[in-house]
């Protein structure tokens, strides 16, 4: 079993039972199939109405249907809710999420450790939507989607189904249940903060993506690691038994502080593994890296909080801490 803190408490068990967040947990995809509401104009209005930021990019930017102020483009949502297809992959979501219950206690408690370690950010409410296989997580502000059919299961019959030029198998592997959270809510992080990466060299983009992942750990720490980075338990293993090299291997390429755009994707790049590494290496293996240079820093600087790590703290000062194992 792999351990991320050993032989030490760790940092995120703290208590979060006197933590109280308003999060809605919004099911556009049963609001959309299975109204009671007759008649597709009046369903339009309504969802326009009641979910005004949600429906709207739902609407516009995910199905691509057209203006939502626009009367003459409802008959396209009405031509999609009638599609087989549709109904067919919705159906699947019935079954499979019929009972939501216990997902929508595991995003109120992730985003209650969220709260504990940044009482001065919103959270954002959950917006489970049938998004037709264009989007597993959609963040936008204040809300976060989560397309619900990427996570009927990877032995179902219709991610099995799925055409692998679009959907490559390391993909499929991952379009299960158990993933669902990790992906949420490393996607949310990941595209609500882009803003302090700090410069264009690959080190930036390590460190950035190593600080999410350590708050990742801190809002989902009974969670498996693997499950946070998207990695399976074997490909974290080699992870760990390949630090020091991986490291060595960056350091004697000089790409630690180079800008080529090419080089920088192929380590923060999604894949089936990391070019230039064995095929047990996963994709975006800078997740591994960089969280493994911030959790040094940060245990030589205990009690920083995470917003002064996110935000404050520059990154050749947390370079300075990292120690790969060997």
């Amino acid at each position: 079993m792999l351990l991320l803190f050993s032989c030490r408490s760790s940092p995120f068990d703290v208590d979060i039972s006197d933590i109280s967040i308003h999060q809605k947990f919004i099911r556009l995809d049963q609001e959309l199939y299975h109204s009671q509401i007759n008649g597709i104009q009046e369903l339009h209005e309504h969802l326009t109405d009641t979910y005004p930021n949600a429906y709207k990019e739902y609407y516009e930017n995910i199905l691509r249907i057209g203006p939502i102020e626009d009367s003459m483009s409802v008959a396209g949502l009405n031509d999609m809710l009638q599609q087989k297809i549709w109904q067919k992959v919705q159906g699947q979501i019935d079954s499979v999420f019929l009972d939501d219950a216990q997902l929508r206690a595991e995003f109120n408690k992730a985003f209650k450790y969220f709260k504990y370690h940044f009482p001065e950010e919103k959270v954002p409410d959950i917006v489970a939507m049938n998004t037709g296989l264009n989007y597993a997580i959609y963040p936008i502000e204040g809300q976060l989607g989560i397309g619900l059919e990427f996570y009927l299961g990877k032995e179902h019959w219709i991610t099995k189904g799925l055409p692998v030029e679009n959907f490559p198998n390391y993909q499929k592997h991952k379009m299960d249940r158990d993933h669902l959270l990790g992906d949420a809510l490393r996607g949310y992080l990941l595209s609500t903060k882009q803003k302090q990466i700090q410069g264009r060299q690959l080190i930036n983009h390590v460190i950035y993506q190593g600080k999410i992942m350590y708050i990742l750990n801190a809002l989902l720490p009974y969670e498996d690691e693997h499950l946070q980075m998207g990695y399976t338990e074997e490909q974290l293993e080699w992870c760990y038994k390949n630090e020091f090299n991986l490291w060595r291997s960056i350091i004697e390429e000089d790409l630690v502080y180079s800008t080529n755009l090419k080089q920088i994707e192929r380590f923060t790049g999604f894949g089936p593994f990391t070019q230039g590494f064995p095929k047990e290496s996963p994709g975006m293996i800078s997740l591994f890296l960089g969280k493994q240079i911030v959790k040094d820093h940060m245990e030589k600087n205990e009690g920083k909080k995470l917003p002064e790590l996110l935000y404050k703290t520059p990154d050749m000062l947390i370079l300075k801490n990292y120690k790969p194992n060997k």
